[in-house]
């Protein structure tokens, strides 16, 4: 499944991660990148995973996977 999202809101979101080499950790792929026109074509390669289908999830991923952040934290109260 193919989606278009934010090159500018995902370079955000993500924080310094080099987006093209932290996708070989991910299940998405770059697809087409225009940065004149701010657009990405991401391919999601999990159907399983409805939280790629948004720029905040992709950067969440991204972010898990290249150990930037260590994804949800566990909030469990005594």
């Amino acid at each position: 499944m193919n989606i278009e999202i934010s090159l500018r809101d995902l370079k955000k979101l993500a924080r310094g991660i080099e987006i093209e080499k932290a996708q070989q950790y991910s299940k998405i792929e770059i697809e087409q990148s225009e940065e004149d026109k701010d657009k990405l074509i991401i391919e999601v390669k999990d159907s399983n995973r409805p939280d790629l289908l948004s720029v905040e999830g992709i950067a969440r991923e991204l972010k898990g996977n290249t150990g930037k952040e260590k994804g949800l934290v566990n909030q469990i109260s005594p």
